[in-house]
């Protein structure tokens, strides 16, 4: 079950946090976690909206695709996005 094998990597690895996307609610067993003192948070991506060189916005690109259109900028156009996503 993947609930499982994602706690027992989390105990291997002896880490009291899990970061997990927001559809881990639909599968992770919460109560196993905390009896196993792990704190599990949810991550809302927000996917940041940024120029391309065509017209509109085509999301879920790679990462490259953020490099190559907004340079040096990137970094900070993601870490923006995502800055109340946890």
């Amino acid at each position: 079950k993947g609930s499982e094998l994602i706690l027992e990597i989390c105990k291997k690895m002896e880490t009291d946090n899990y970061l997990s996307g927001r559809d881990g609610r639909n599968y992770l067993d919460l109560s196993a976690f905390e009896k196993n003192n792990i704190a599990v948070r949810f991550q809302n991506f927000q996917h940041p909206i940024y120029k391309q060189i065509h017209e509109g916005f085509l999301p879920c690109m790679s990462s490259v695709d953020i490099l190559f259109n907004c340079g040096a900028e990137s970094l900070k156009i993601i870490e923006e996005s995502q800055k109340n996503n946890l």
